[in-house]
């Protein structure tokens, strides 16, 4: 079993605006599509087994990642057991704190990544933006007439200002089991492949396979 990870706080933060829709794809396969908040949320994808579940991407952080769990329980309540990374960028893999029973899997240079935290360079990058686009967000919102509108900047602001100490306190959860070119868990009777075709969007890009259902989760190798 995974060691647990303790997430901040006693309990969940709720997260102004996010929700996540579930859209079922295949019998007990589900996408989870992120929106209402202005920062990077990924998408995540729920396969249900006879007793397990396995979600592939845990979401932008741990607060993101309990509003995910959320919408697992309203399709599900059986235990997530098993959580994908398809690579350690931030809106992707920062969530496990979430599903601390969980076991986590990711390519070797994907626990690599998650290792560094805010030291990862993509992270760095990500951190510096978001104090940029919170001083556009306040700017726009002193000089704006519209009071609906106004209060719509501050709301972003005051979001990604929260999210963006969230990233810089980040502890480093990486992966609990790693790979370097395939393996497959197996959820009951439904079989899924965990698998590196090469260097993509990243040194370790994971993509998740059911070759029952004839689905692929792609992460961002398909990215808009």
């Amino acid at each position: 079993m995974a060691h647990e990870r303790p997430g901040p706080g006693d309990g969940p933060k709720p997260v102004p605006g996010l929700t996540y829709a579930l859209d079922e794809v295949a019998p007990g396969v589900f996408a989870a599509i992120a929106q209402g908040v202005p920062y990077y949320v990924a998408n995540s994808v729920v396969v249900v087994g006879e007793d397990a579940v396995l979600l592939v991407d845990s979401s932008a952080g741990a607060n993101e990642a309990r509003a995910l769990r959320e919408a697992i329980r309203r399709v599900t309540d059986r235990p997530v057991r098993y959580v994908v990374d398809t690579h350690f960028h931030f809106d992707h893999a920062l969530g496990h704190a979430a599903f601390p029973e969980a076991l986590t899997i990711g390519h070797d240079a994907t626990r690599a990544g998650l290792v560094l935290g805010v030291r990862q360079p993509t992270l760095a990058r990500n951190l510096t933006g978001m104090t940029g686009r919170i001083v556009e967000l306040e700017t726009e919102a002193a000089t704006e007439k519209d009071e609906a509108r106004r209060a719509q900047l501050r709301g972003q602001a005051t979001a990604l200002e929260t999210y963006r100490r969230q990233l810089a306190a980040l502890t480093p959860s990486p992966s609990d089991l790693t790979f370097g070119q395939s393996l497959t868990v197996w959820l009951g009777d439904r079989e899924v492949r965990v698998l590196h075709l090469g260097r993509g969007h990243t040194a370790g890009d994971t993509v998740v396979y059911l070759p029952k259902e004839r689905l692929v989760c792609t992460g961002d190798l398909f990215n808009g």
